[in-house]
């Protein structure tokens, strides 16, 4: 991660509710693949409240990989930003 990334997420990290969220960019496929049993994993009820079609999911291999190219050195070069909220 460059000297801008980190000054990034520093700035995210500082919208953390009272220091109770850990911030975590995706930094290895793994992480990606969590995300997807995340979503493809969820309840229907969970999915509709977010305005996802539970009937239409992506195929998890395309997903992950239109998802892997952002593991990119550099954040400034991702087409997204993914982390993970712990």
């Amino acid at each position: 991660m460059g000297a801008d990334d980190s000054a990034g997420w520093q700035k995210v990290q500082r919208c953390v509710v009272r220091g109770r969220i850990q911030i975590t960019p995706f930094s290895s496929a793994a992480d990606y693949e969590r995300m997807l049993d995340y979503f493809l994993e969820a309840e229907e009820l969970f999915l509709r409240a977010m305005g996802v079609d539970p009937k239409r999911p992506p195929q998890r291999a395309a997903w992950l990989a239109k998802l892997l190219p952002d593991l990119t050195p550099r954040l400034a070069e991702r087409q997204r930003a993914s982390a993970a909220l712990i």
